[in-house]
């Protein structure tokens, strides 16, 4: 128990001198390939944090396109790129589909080059997408690994 109290400690630490976290609504473009195989652009909306965290907010819509790219549609987390200079979200190195944003994401400081791994998470009402190493993913996967143990315990209460 004492492990699981430390690392919520260490979590928390950066965001002890704010009481709330900020979400700013951008507008992304989501970039997909209709049935015809043509590439088709669309306006999503997104939310981001600040300019210090590294987490992107996507429409469920934009979660299921990512996972089906990655032939994972039931899976709860999927490996992502982040590519900083473009600022696009992908599976991969694959070119479709993809998310650009408008705003930098903050990237760990031990990622080096033009890429930084990312996840998205698929458990929450919202798709999320953060960047491998940093506070807001591991903030991410104990909120993750929260829901999937409380989620037999929430239908049990509800068939009750």
């Amino acid at each position: 128990m004492q492990s699981a109290r430390t690392a919520v400690r260490r979590l928390c630490r950066p965001l002890s001198h704010q009481s709330h976290r900020t979400f700013h609504r951008q507008t992304g473009l989501f970039i997909t390939r209709a049935a015809e195989g043509l590439e088709t652009k669309r306006s999503v909306e997104i939310f981001v944090g600040d300019a210090h965290e590294s987490y992107v907010v996507v429409e469920k819509e934009v979660g299921n396109e990512l996972r089906e790219a990655a032939s994972m549609a039931n899976a709860e987390t999927v490996p992502l790129t982040y590519h900083r200079g473009s600022r696009q979200l992908a599976f991969g190195d694959s070119q479709l589909p993809r998310l650009v944003i408008s705003q930098d994401l903050a990237v760990p400081p031990a990622s080096k080059g033009e890429k930084s791994a990312a996840t998205l998470w698929a458990a929450f009402p919202s798709d999320l997408i953060t960047l491998d190493g940093t506070t807001d993913h591991d903030f991410a996967k104990l909120s993750h690994d929260s829901v999937r143990k409380l989620r037999p315990v929430v239908k049990q209460l509800k068939n009750r």
